[in-house]
């Protein structure tokens, strides 16, 4: 049986995904094309359903230990299986949502890189606002935004390895 993955975990698929999109080639165009579509696409996809489906899963336990405190609450005599505990019950399942609700809270927030590019390099002033862009729209930033990670990542832009042939000035 695996272990469950880490958000360091999370980060090193993301990392190797981007350098295989920046290092990987096949010698069909199907398979780059097949290749790029994976890395550029569907692992960062995927890692950021998982990110978000961990995030509504902390959510949903938090509610569920308030419901379980609330229903040890004395002031509820409909609810009795806590019997006399009821009042050290309903204390500690409070203090372990407020605890959780403070982890929660210490997680980085989303990721804001794609929509400042867009505010950053847009020229037009009519352009609409981040929230209001198509999905296509998004997307291509989206892609902006982890070049730029993976820039960032190796210590700077890919480079043609052979620099342009110099002209001298007449």
């Amino acid at each position: 049986m695996t272990r469950p993955l880490t958000s360091l975990d999370l980060d090193e698929i993301e990392a190797r995904a981007a350098a295989l999109y920046e290092y990987g080639t096949l010698p069909s165009q199907d398979g780059q094309n097949a290749l790029d579509q994976l890395t550029d696409t569907d692992v960062p996809a995927l890692v950021a359903e998982v990110r978000c489906l961990r995030t509504e899963l902390a959510d949903a336990r938090v509610q569920s230990i308030r419901d379980l405190a609330d229903k040890a609450d004395p002031q509820r005599p409909e609810i009795s299986w806590f019997g006399d505990y009821g009042p050290q019950v309903a204390a500690w399942m409070r203090k372990q949502a407020e605890y959780e609700q403070q982890r929660l809270a210490a997680t980085p927030a989303t990721d804001t890189l794609p929509a400042w590019l867009y505010s950053r390099f847009n020229e037009s002033l009519d352009a609409p606002a981040w929230d209001r862009l198509t999905d296509a729209d998004r997307t291509y930033w989206e892609h902006q935004a982890r070049a730029v990670r993976r820039a960032v990542a190796r210590g700077g832009f890919k480079a043609d390895p052979t620099p342009p042939a110099v002209v001298p000035a007449r």
